[in-house]
């Protein structure tokens, strides 16, 4: 084969991809078998640590109905009585359970501020419930939030208490319900009888407690609820995820029940502060009521007149304009405060409700509902938002609005009042000339009589409220209720299995990016195809790695069933295409760098050549670095550089081997002139010589990537043997081979790869019988 090209192959065919490129993929993963089985066992074990530190969350649950319940006695008074908004905001009420104030009311109510612990030899777990002592007390000392007291039951009615020393020292035995003071706390053991009683192996339990700083804890909490909308019902689903599942539960129902107490009090508050107004008015009008009887009874005792009631048709319409004047100015009085308070800047609006039962008025009723439902709102946002957030400044431009709405009613609601209580006097003053007419004792008696007509119709107004507002206190029931009571959920995270999937998960992946990212930047030749892929060029052997080869030289005649041995047979049958029928051939060694096997390879081509009854002689040129004669276990005193020099004839430098037929030619003692030694003309006749003697010569020349000697040496080679070696040869190498092989010089080229790992090697390379 003469003048091979350093072109790479086509791909046949057009298809994207390719049945050798599935092939390829799949033994390229059946070959690293070993990283999906180490970094999938790597995952594992992570899952199994991950699970075993990690902290577990469990959860509970609970459903809360905000649909408004009916109630007749309520809804007989809904014509005067207008406390409550008809709409329920979920968002608004999601809010208030998530607020600061309520959490922190639940965690009180619980006693959470402070956490228990069982100690164990591998881990520390907390614990809630069934701990043979509470804690009662209080931290002095913040800096001791956090920091874990040890306590160790001595015995029914003892305990012993101790800081860490980096806490400071603090060490101390005392009884139970004793108070334990000290300048930086002060808290009481209080003992739980029911499981200190007959237990005595609690003294080898090691429990801790743990003071918790209420914001820390309140905030903790909040994080951990989650509240759902539900889209077709006015209801809210509430979970929270804790260390521990009963502490989530009962944390549920406090949160739940203080919510709804809240709801229940916001009510009654504002019932309250009515029946506190009418109150007031009641003792001014009984007041009044008792002065205008003793005027009347005075008046009839004084005259002698005795009236029956009999009034004149005029007097009646006039106390009937009286009556009427008067509850219009007890409407503007309360008109006039309404305008007072809503004119202040506070935002108590439980006054202004109070008034508004006493005013059928159905448009400032709604407005003040709106109203209730904003500030409510704002006092929620300001335990959660700054003063500056947009969440507080939008709330409460809206709360401004609804204000300034409301004083434009009542301004206007002031207006028509003034108007009727002008035109009712007007009447009366019209009545009064023809009243003027009745004797003044019988009219004065009629005056007294009606006032007090007048003012027992008011006693009677304000009574009947009275007992109204007193009837729809008692009529007050929750419209928050809990439609679902608040049970466990479990184990919320981690879920074992979603770990240990993922585990494994990420040591596939793993696995697949390391094999993908090795295949792409792993630049060294692992085997024949890597050399295929790249190059056109023919590759003449593929040697094995073996143990033998890393220990001889002379493989061949050593180990001759070996399969390494087996490759160079290949090896000498290929030879057989290369160079002329008949006569000497020869063969050059060469590689890209040192160590890459040439003298190897050279060595033992020629034992295989020797042993088929051919002469071979071996010429080790490579003047630089020579080797060959530790491969044959001789004295390098004479060879190339002493023949070449003059100072030896050419039979005298060649040297018998172990090996019958095989001779060898060493390099001889180093020359400061080695590379300009090798253009001198006494080569030629050297190997012309030699060709009248061998069969084949083999020529072991220096790396052409280092030195360009064998570039020298080539003209004179029928066949370049190019010697890689598997995962030591870099793939840019093969570059090197097709500069080496487009020399006009090249007669014949060919690569032999060497010490390839047995896995990587197919039957026709050395590798089908022997393995």
């Amino acid at each position: 084969m003469q003048n091979n090209q350093a072109t790479a192959m086509p791909r046949p065919g057009g298809h994207l991809i390719e049945q050798k490129d599935i092939k390829k993929t799949i033994s390229l993963f059946i070959k690293n078998w070993y990283v999906f089985a180490l970094l999938i066992a790597m995952g594992i074990g992570f899952a199994v640590l991950f699970l075993y530190k990690s902290t577990k969350y469990y959860g509970a649950t609970t459903t809360i109905l905000l649909k408004k319940q009916d109630n007749a006695l309520e809804n007989a008074f809904k014509g005067t009585i207008k406390n409550e908004s008809e709409k329920i905001e979920s968002a608004n009420e999601i809010l208030l359970l998530s607020s600061r104030r309520l959490i922190g009311d639940a965690i009180k109510k619980l006693n959470l501020e402070v956490s228990y612990y069982i100690e164990g030899r591998i881990k520390t777990v907390e614990v809630y419930n069934g701990t043979p002592f509470i804690i009662e007390g209080r931290l002095i000392d913040p800096t001791l939030y956090n920091k874990p007291f040890n306590i160790q039951v001595n015995s029914n009615n003892t305990c012993r208490i101790w800081l860490s020393e980096e806490h400071g020292e603090f060490n101390k035995s005392v009884s139970f319900g004793q108070a334990v003071q000290s300048p930086r706390f002060s808290f009481s053991v209080i003992g739980n009888d029911e499981i200190l009683k007959g237990n005595n192996s609690l003294n080898n339990v090691k429990y801790k407690f743990v003071f918790n700083e209420k914001q820390d804890l309140i905030s903790r909490y909040r994080k951990a609820l989650k509240f759902t909308q539900e889209k077709d019902a006015s209801a809210i689903i509430a979970e929270v995820e804790d260390v521990v599942q009963d502490r989530a539960v009962d944390f549920l129902k406090g949160l739940t029940e203080i919510y709804i107490e809240n709801s229940i009090s916001a009510k009654k508050e504002v019932n309250e502060k009515t029946v506190d107004y009418l109150e007031d008015e009641l003792k001014i009008v009984t007041s009044n009521l008792g002065q205008v009887s003793i005027m009347a009874a005075q008046q009839k005792s004084s005259t002698g007149i005795i009236t029956e009631g009999v009034a004149d048709a005029k007097l009646q319409q006039q106390m009937q304009l009286q009556s009427e004047l008067s509850r219009k100015q007890v409407e503007y009085e309360n008109i006039e405060r309404l305008n007072e308070l809503l004119n202040n800047e506070g935002e108590d609006v439980s006054a202004i409700s109070s008034i508004l039962m006493t005013q059928n008025n159905v448009g400032l009723s709604s407005t003040l509902n709106e109203l209730q439902q904003k500030i409510q709102l704002k006092q929620t946002y300001d335990l959660q938002y700054t003063a500056a957030s947009p969440q507080v400044k939008e709330v409460e431009r809206q709360i401004g609005n609804l204000k300034a709405q409301m004083i434009t009613n009542v301004i206007t609601i002031r207006r028509s009042l003034v108007t009727q209580i002008n035109s009712l006097k007007s009447q009366i003053a019209s009545l009064g000339g023809a009243i003027s007419n009745i004797p003044e004792a019988e009219r004065t008696i009629q005056n007294i009589t009606r006032n007090q007509a007048l003012t027992e119709r008011m006693y009677t107004f304000l009574m009947e409220t009275r007992t109204q507002t007193l009837m729809a206190k008692a009529a007050i029931i929750p419209d928050r209720i809990i439609l679902e009571p608040a049970i466990a959920q479990g184990l919320i995270r981690p879920i074992p299995m979603k770990v240990f999937v993922s585990g494994i998960g990420i040591g596939i992946a793993l696995s697949l990016l390391t094999i993908f990212f090795r295949s792409i930047y792993y630049n060294y030749v692992t085997s024949r195809d890597d050399i295929k892929e790249l190059s056109s060029l023919p590759i003449l052997g593929v040697i094995a790695k073996t143990k033998e080869a890393e220990k001889e030289y002379m493989l061949v005649d050593k180990h001759p069933q070996s399969i390494a041995s087996e490759a160079f047979r290949v090896i000498r049958s290929n030879l057989n295409h290369y160079g002329p029928k008949e006569g000497c051939k020869i063969a050059m060694f060469t590689s890209t760098v040192a160590s890459e096997g040439k003298t190897f390879c050279a060595v033992n081509t020629g034992t295989i050549l020797a042993k088929s009854k051919k002469k071979v002689i071996l010429l080790d040129l490579d003047l630089h670095k020579p080797k060959q004669a530790n491969a044959f276990n001789m004295q390098n005193d004479t060879g190339v550089t002493t023949f070449l020099s003059g100072k030896a004839n050419l039979k005298s430098v060649i040297k018998e081997s172990s090996v019958p037929n095989l001779d060898v030619m060493l390099s001889g003692p180093r020359v400061p002139n080695a590379s300009e030694l090798l253009l001198d003309p006494a080569l030629d006749m050297m190997i012309n010589q030699l060709k009248q003697q061998y069969d084949y010569i083999l020529f072991d020349t220096a790396p052409v990537g280092l030195i360009s000697d064998a570039l020298e040496l080539m003209k004179y080679a029928d066949l370049t043997l190019f010697v890689m070696k598997a995962n030591y040869s870099k793939k840019d190498f093969i570059e090197v081979a097709h500069h080496v092989a487009e020399k006009k010089d090249s007669k014949g080229f060919g690569i032999i790869l060497n010490a390839v790992s047995q896995k990587n090697i197919t039957a026709g390379y050395g590798g089908g019988y022997y393995k």
